[in-house]
């Protein structure tokens, strides 16, 4: 059986690059719609770790690139925050460490820290 060429096989690398591309696209220009849409299936009652489970992960900045002020992921044990490219989840736990209420604010919402600020009591 004849070796293949370096031509042939950049040629073989190519193809699966472009075959595989737009699929690679798809995901990651959906990344974002996941964020918002897990943040949905929260519940009020859940604990830390359900909530850390549909979010992937600890309270933090998931966001690709910076987007303005960032408050401490966890903020005086009441309030935690995950900060995403579509927004930011805010969850707020009672004295058992399960949710007590939960709010989404987008980056484009023209009141965005004023309704922030108004949900965590300043």
């Amino acid at each position: 059986m004849p070796r293949l060429s370096k031509r042939l096989w950049l040629c073989l690398a190519a193809g699966v690059l472009i075959a595989t591309s737009p699929t690679v696209l798809r995901f990651s220009l959906t990344k974002q719609k996941r964020d918002k849409a897990n943040f949905a299936k929260i519940e009020l009652g859940m604990t830390k770790q359900e909530v850390q489970t549909i979010l992937g992960g600890p309270p933090g900045n998931y966001a690709s690139q910076p987007s303005g002020p960032v408050f401490s992921p966890v903020l005086d044990g009441v309030h935690s925050f995950w900060y995403f490219d579509d927004g930011t989840a805010t969850v707020y736990w009672d004295a058992d460490g399960k949710i007590e209420n939960k709010l989404w604010l987008s980056p484009n919402n023209t009141n965005f820290f004023r309704e922030f600020l108004k949900k965590i009591g300043l």
